[in-house]
């Protein structure tokens, strides 16, 4: 695994963390991984490791109720667990506006992805570290999210109903079908970007190095349909 560009990154991420882990802990996790054999990325058992480095990450950068187990790491989201009911009265997603659709593929790095189910964005914006496009369709009930890289977390959520696996084109996919707490951070997790915020039912994916977060469809079928027809221009 030594030559493999995904070892040698997550090897580069591991040191370059400031976690409070002890550092035999951080030593034994990353020794772990390099001689575990090389299976399916999206695997249960690799997606439990990964999960706990996330929580090492983030814990410290979070405040309550976000600190509780981490159950999932896809993509740039972590997605945390909580008791307690979840709350009422999620309003729409914020709508995204600033730029044309043009205009943001060339500001960022990576492919943007238009869902051709949804047809054309009624609005586009570009996240001020770009590394983030976001759309919003019909009313501005959906908004679609599209983020750089898969392997820091850039998404927090913070999920009180059950985590529903499901794919999208053959890849492993999450189901927010309740409301959730979300924060955007950066840096790792060591700074917060946006406020916190409830958002509604969410579909998580991740795509040739981008993670998608489709929010604002009310069933799964509609949501993985939506994820499906979406093609970079």
């Amino acid at each position: 695994m030594s030559a493999d560009p995904l070892a040698t990154e997550l090897r580069a991420l591991g040191r370059s963390l400031e976690a409070s882990a002890p550092p035999e802990l951080v030593e034994a996790v990353m020794a772990r991984v390099a001689a575990e054999p090389r299976l399916s990325w999206w695997s249960r058992r690799w997606r439990a490791v990964v999960g706990g480095i996330a929580a090492v990450v983030l814990v410290g950068a979070l405040t309550p109720p976000v600190r509780a187990a981490v159950v999932q790491w896809l993509g740039a989201v972590a997605v945390w667990e909580v008791a307690g009911a979840p709350p009422g009265g999620v309003p729409a997603p914020p709508v995204a506006g600033g730029v044309a659709l043009a205009e943001a593929r060339s500001s960022v790095s990576f492919p943007v992805a238009v869902p051709g189910a949804l047809g054309e964005p009624r609005s586009v914006e570009v996240s001020g570290d770009r590394q983030r496009v976001s759309m919003s369709w019909r009313d501005g009930s959906v908004r679609l999210d599209q983020v750089a890289g898969t392997l820091a977390p850039y998404f927090a959520k913070t999920v009180y109903d059950r985590v529903v696996f499901t794919s999208v084109r053959g890849g492993e996919a999450l189901w927010l079908a309740g409301p959730h707490r979300l924060e955007v951070v950066g840096a790792g997790g060591r700074e917060r970007v946006e406020p916190p915020r409830l958002a509604g039912s969410t579909l998580i994916w991740v795509a040739e190095g981008v993670t998608f977060r489709l929010e604002g469809v009310p069933t799964r079928e509609e949501a993985v349909a939506i994820a499906e027809s979406a093609t970079p221009g």
